[in-house]
């Protein structure tokens, strides 16, 4: 009997565990994270309306005004991104006569913020999920100011062109892991154009799964053995999603959580990281 009531008062404290932890939860999610964690700047977003769509949210001003090619491509390590743009501009601006080179400058965002809409088998609030692209920050010389590491988050983003709010939401072909390096608007001098853009480096598309783990295995995708980098819309990013270095018999002692992205060559995507994640990987097509 004993037993019985201890068992009893488990259950109880669980559920007001659960039940507080599910408030603190939907309060966390209405904040959104607009106001970025304290090792970012400060950046004023717009708060959308709750759609049943994917929404993303940039800063209402590029934090990173007029930065240089070259800066992109030793401080944000996009080294092909100039090839990228002169191809994305000839896909979508087949009228445009001006040439990207390195006296171009673009206003740069530090973080997309995602609004991904109510999940009916995990939450009825919406997700808010954010996707770095920021640089390592060095330390004041004084000390007074600690340095960060360098975020350049992965992301889930549609292979096809197509947006992310129109994709269905499983890891099917048209939906591929790829590394975020630079967020980004187009420069005035080559049109008029609302939507955002991202330089991005592509993974391989998913294999089969792995055996032991169940987890779908990327690598670095290579183009004339090179990084495959892109430039994409910032709408065609559905999430961020995380990746699991493969390991092997033995571990890389010269592994760390700031060169491991970059020495490691094959990945398993991290379908228990959350909730939403996990349930995307059960609806494989």
């Amino acid at each position: 009997m004993a037993l019985w009531f201890q068992r009893q008062e488990a259950i109880f404290w669980q559920t007001s565990y659960l039940e507080w932890m599910a408030k603190c939860s939907a309060q966390t999610e209405h904040e959104c994270e607009y106001n970025s964690d304290c090792d970012d700047e400060n950046e004023d977003f717009v708060v959308p309306v709750v759609s049943q769509d994917i929404v993303h949210v940039l800063a209402k001003t590029p934090p990173h005004p007029r930065q240089s090619v070259q800066h992109l491509e030793t401080i944000h390590g996009a080294i092909d991104f100039l090839p990228a743009f002169k191809s994305f501009l000839q896909k979508h601006f087949p009228h445009n006569h001006i040439v990207p080179g390195y006296q171009d400058h673009f206003d740069v965002f530090r973080q997309l913020v995602i609004i991904l809409p109510p999940d009916p088998r995990v939450s009825e609030s919406p997700k808010c999920l954010r996707v770095r692209a920021t640089p390592e920050v060095l330390p004041s010389p004084s000390g007074w100011k600690p340095g960060s590491p360098a975020r350049f988050d992965m992301a889930l983003i549609s292979s096809n062109g197509v947006q992310a709010s129109k994709v269905l939401l499983t890891l099917d072909a048209a939906v591929r892991v790829a590394q975020v390096r630079v967020i980004f608007k187009l420069p005035r001098q080559f049109g008029v154009y609302s939507r955002p853009l991202a330089y991005i480096e592509w993974f391989t598309p998913f294999r089969e799964a792995d055996r032991t783990t169940g987890l779908r295995q990327v690598s670095r995708s290579t183009r004339h053995l090179r990084r495959n980098g892109a430039v994409v819309h910032v709408d065609e990013i559905i999430r961020p999603c995380h990746l699991i270095p493969k390991m092997g018999q033995s571990v890389n002692p010269m592994w760390t959580s700031a060169n491991v992205y970059e020495l490691a060559s094959e990945f398993y995507l991290n379908t228990f990281i959350d909730l939403e994640t996990f349930c995307m990987s059960a609806m494989i097509t």
